[in-house]
């Protein structure tokens, strides 16, 4: 999530009257199900209370049908009938009305590998991408990192300074690539300094060129120059060149994902916003990452990278692992605007434990439960200054999900 744009010309407010598209297939096919076992769900609130335990619909957990077929897209998606994979038509009809009444420009239900569901609003299509999906960059940034881990091109626990030569003997000279991508580097930051990126016509120089204010581990603060800062350590790790290309060659093309990175006015690519994609494109990453970074027999992000970038990766916040935002319970620190936000609870209350998130400003979202293998995006252009996080929003969306699924896996 990044913070408010200076240079945004305005709000934009509530729009009304929007249409939606909503894709189902004419005809429903037989299936078989099978009755789900009784389970209690624990539903907990932000504030930090007593965890607050109630049992899902109908006392039973969401499960799909027997001949639901897990399958990858081509050139294209194949379409589904969301009762065919578990869902409710009606109950994800409702889930984009809600997204269509929090300003929303697309969005895309996946399970199974198929389309369940996808919707869009003033004007975009499956085609048109959103410009900059903010700080879903950063996710992104992560399986670039855990592609070139795997390779052996870095490991993520060698100092920035061997990278950077302008580290080396200096403040900074002891904080690790682990802690770029976990937010505890203890590097120089504020608020107004870390906002202030996005002016900067060289933001890469510019994330290099601050201090350190703690030793890396003390303290988690969200921070958008410690990410730009992997392209520099990126760009070193590859042997020079423009990074992008290798986003491309190992993360976007095996899977068909048709992206790109933002860049900044010194045509540095940038690695912790920026990245221009559509909804259905995202859903390719989201789908991958559920599918444990496999694609049509090709391991393309390791799995145990996935899985460790998955989890908590400090004491310091239970809601982060490798530049991805975490659904578990625990104690919570959201990024700073300009105030410092912290509790204990989740930060969806109404979404699984499992599920995890890249988010970006005004509720750019690309959700993946892996247990129900769902991914879920949901894009906006909307610049809602007055609510830059918008937890509520994207709140309401994924709790509109839940009650989408079918308990026992057949309609009715």
């Amino acid at each position: 999530m990044e913070w408010l744009d200076r240079q945004a010309y305005s709000f934009i407010l509530f729009f009304m009257g929007r249409n939606s598209l909503f894709v189902m297939l004419a005809a429903l096919p037989f299936f078989a199900c099978d009755s789900a076992s009784e389970v209690d769900v624990e539903f907990r609130a932000n504030d930090g209370q007593a965890n607050k335990a109630k049992k899902a619909k109908n006392g039973k957990k969401a499960k799909r049908p027997k001949k639901a077929k897990r399958t990858y897209p081509g050139l294209d998606w194949q379409l589904g009938v969301p009762e065919a994979h578990g869902l409710s038509s009606e109950g994800l009809a409702n889930m984009a009305a809600i997204a269509g009444q929090h300003d929303t420009s697309c969005l895309v239900v996946v399970r199974d590998g198929v389309i369940v569901g996808e919707w869009y609003w003033d004007g975009y299509d499956a085609n048109t991408p959103i410009a900059d999906v903010w700080s879903v960059t950063k996710s992104v940034t992560s399986a670039a990192i855990g592609v070139a881990d795997a390779e052996g091109l870095l490991d993520i626990h060698d100092a920035v300074a061997d990278y950077l030569p302008q580290w080396q003997g200096g403040p900074s000279q002891g904080v690790t690539i682990f802690d770029l991508i976990t937010h505890t580097s203890g590097r120089e930051w504020d608020f107004f300094s870390d906002f202030a990126i996005f002016d900067a016509p060289d933001q890469t120089g510019y994330s290099l060129g601050f201090g350190q204010d703690l030793e890396p581990g003390e303290r988690w603060d969200y921070s958008n120059l410690g990410v730009q800062t992997l392209e520099a350590v990126l760009k070193n790790a590859i042997g020079g060149g423009d990074i992008e290309q290798y986003y491309q060659t190992k993360v976007f093309e095996p899977i068909g994902m048709s992206a790109t990175l933002g860049r900044d006015l010194a045509g540095n690519p940038q690695t912790y916003r920026g990245l221009s994609a559509t909804c259905r494109e995202l859903a390719r990453f989201g789908y991958l990452y559920a599918r444990g970074g496999r694609w049509k027999g090709q391991q393309v992000v390791p799995k145990a990278w996935i899985e460790e970038s998955t989890v908590p990766s400090t004491d310091l916040n239970a809601a982060y692992g490798y530049l991805w935002w975490l659904n578990n319970w625990g104690d919570v620190v959201l990024p700073s605007i300009p105030e410092r936000g912290e509790f204990t609870g989740k930060m969806f209350p109404s979404a699984p434990d499992e599920l995890y998130m890249g988010l970006g400003a005004f509720g750019q979202l690309l959700a993946v439960d892996p247990d129900a293998e769902i991914v879920v995006v949901r894009l906006t252009d909307d610049f809602d200054f007055s609510d830059p996080l918008a937890m509520g929003k994207m709140d309401d969306i994924l709790g509109a999900l839940e009650d989408a699924k079918i308990d026992d896996g057949c309609p009715g």
